[in-house]
């Protein structure tokens, strides 16, 4: 008989509706706070938590903690909340007299905790953590966008700094994603409707797709080193792609 794996995932949300929290629980085992989020003033991700690691002393701190009538601190017992950002006293939450109630706002132990800056437009402008840094550059990159294109990705993962160039049609279609011709190179090309025709990277016969659809908007087939064909039914579906992968619908246009 095959084990079931259960695993239950909670999402919190604050007051405007953003999510604060993801939370994990496996089958019996204790549930663990998978991401804290937080915010700046107009509601843009600011910082993202992942959860403690497992070393010995290291607790899950959460970022937000509520307290409702199931909390009551009774006589004689003692309760300590701890959190990184907030504590919310519910309406039915109270501490009983000959009770001990304490309350903590702490920085946390996170396994990772990333940062996100943006620039006067609101464009995503760094993101920052132990393992991985990255810099979008606009109009100050080396050939400057306005538009919100981004013009360089400057990124740093423990190996020094490297530089990713994107280039642009008129249409601000992106062409070219490089940091050099030999290390890390995509190229793009388009039809006169904006459909992908093909796919370079690197340069290299199995990483060149190349895009057919026949004479409609449809994508027919993608090849490189095998080909892939795709096939639709009358209300224009996929109903078939590669092989053998069949795609059926209902009436009601579900899936099955």
């Amino acid at each position: 008989m095959a084990m079931i794996t259960t695993i239950l995932t909670t999402n919190e949300y604050d007051h405007m509706g953003r999510l604060i929290e993801i939370r994990k629980k496996i089958n019996s085992q204790p549930e663990i706070t998978q991401s804290d989020l937080s915010y700046n003033e107009i509601g843009q991700l600011k910082t993202k938590r992942l959860h403690t690691s497992e070393e010995p002393g290291r607790t899950t701190v959460p970022q937000h903690v509520f307290l409702n009538e199931d909390d009551i601190v009774q006589n004689g017992q003692a309760l300590t909340a701890t959190a990184t950002e907030s504590i919310t006293l519910k309406p039915g939450f109270h501490a009983q007299p000959g009770s001990v109630f304490s309350a903590f706002i702490t920085a946390g132990v996170s396994l990772q905790e990333i940062h996100y800056t943006y620039n006067s437009r609101g464009w995503l402008k760094k993101q920052s953590s132990e393992d991985f840094d990255m810099e979008l550059k606009y109009q100050d990159g080396s050939i400057p966008q306005y538009n919100g294109n981004i013009s360089n990705q400057v990124y740093n993962n423990g190996n020094g700094p490297k530089t990713l160039s994107y280039s642009y049609d008129k249409l601000n279609r992106l062409l070219i994603g490089e940091v050099s011709p030999t290390e890390l190179s995509e190229r793009l090309t388009y039809d006169v409707m904006g459909n992908i025709t093909s796919l370079n990277r690197d340069g290299t016969g199995a990483n060149i797709y190349t895009y057919r659809y026949g004479n409609s908007n449809q994508l027919q087939s993608v090849a490189n080193v095998t080909a892939v064909n795709y096939d639709y039914d009358v209300s224009t579906r996929r109903t078939t792609a590669c092989q053998p992968q069949l795609v059926s619908y209902s009436s009601v246009d579900t899936g099955l």
